[in-house]
């Protein structure tokens, strides 16, 4: 997730006992996930230096223990063929903006159970 959404959406997941990583960009967090696990990753469709669609499947082609992590795609896009190049690429969920913090939290609780 970019720096510029750290106070709207880091904070109610800190608050509620995730740990969050943020990136500034697709390729900073492609980098961040393959050198740490993760129970979940949310990714949006719409990012700088690399885009979410080729986040997902250069994740999802890799061959690590890290390829089967639970991917959640974020976007304004809400158009059909928007949402099956996702799950094309490998994300288990594509949700249309706006989200609510409570729903992201009970997809979070779907895919990786309550927070550690």
């Amino acid at each position: 997730m970019p720096r510029s959404s750290e106070d709207t959406i880091a904070p109610p997941w800190r608050r509620a006992g995730f740990l969050v990583e943020e990136a500034l960009n697709g390729l900073e967090g492609l980098e961040k996930v393959l050198l740490q696990p993760f129970d979940l990753v949310i990714v949006d469709i719409n990012m700088p230096q690399m885009d979410g669609i080729t986040f997902v499947h250069t994740l999802r082609s890799k061959d690590l223990p890290l390829s089967g992590v639970p991917i959640l795609v974020t976007s304004s896009e809400a158009g059909v063929q928007d949402m099956a190049a996702a799950r094309r690429a490998g994300a288990n969920y594509y949700l249309v903006k706006p989200i609510k913090q409570e729903t992201l939290a009970e997809y979070a609780a779907i895919f990786c159970g309550a927070p550690r």
